[in-house]
C-alpha cells in the first residue's frame, strides 16, 4: 500500500507537496485503514488548483517502472515552469507487511 507521495517540481508544485496516507492523523473514519494507512482517501480543491497534476504526479511511477505508458500528451513539459533547468522530483513510500520500500527518482525533459 502506498504510505506516502512525494513530488517536486513537476506541473504547478515548483515546491515540494506532500501525501501522508498514515492514517493515526485521522481520526474521523473509524475503519478505513488497513495497518495504519488508509484506504481511502479524496482530494478536493478550487478549480486549477493542481488535483490533476497531482494524479498524474501519482501514477508517473507507472510509466516510470512498467512498460505501460498513457495519457502521453498530457506528460509534456512536466517540469515546472520556473525551474525548467531542475529535474521533476518522485519519491514513493510503499508498505509490503511489515517491509517499507522508498523508491524516489528524477526526470528531466
Amino acid at each position: 500500500m502506498l504510505k506516502q507521495f512525494s513530488v517536486r517540481n513537476f506541473k504547478n508544485f515548483s515546491d515540494t507537496i506532500a501525501l501522508d496516507l498514515r492514517s493515526g492523523r485521522y481520526t474521523f473514519n473509524k475503519g478505513n485503514d488497513h495497518n495504519g494507512i488508509l484506504k481511502n482517501a479524496i482530494i478536493y480543491g478550487y478549480n486549477a488548483c493542481g488535483k490533476s497534476n497531482l494524479a498524474l504526479a501519482l501514477f508517473d511511477i507507472v510509466a516510470s517502472v512498467t512498460d505501460t505508458w498513457f495519457g502521453a500528451s498530457k506528460y509534456l513539459d512536466y517540469q515546472n515552469v520556473h525551474h525548467q533547468n531542475t529535474p521533476a522530483e518522485s519519491s514513493y513510500c510503499f508498505m509490503f507487511g511489515d517491509d517499507e520500500l522508498v523508491y524516489s527518482y528524477q526526470k528531466a525533459n
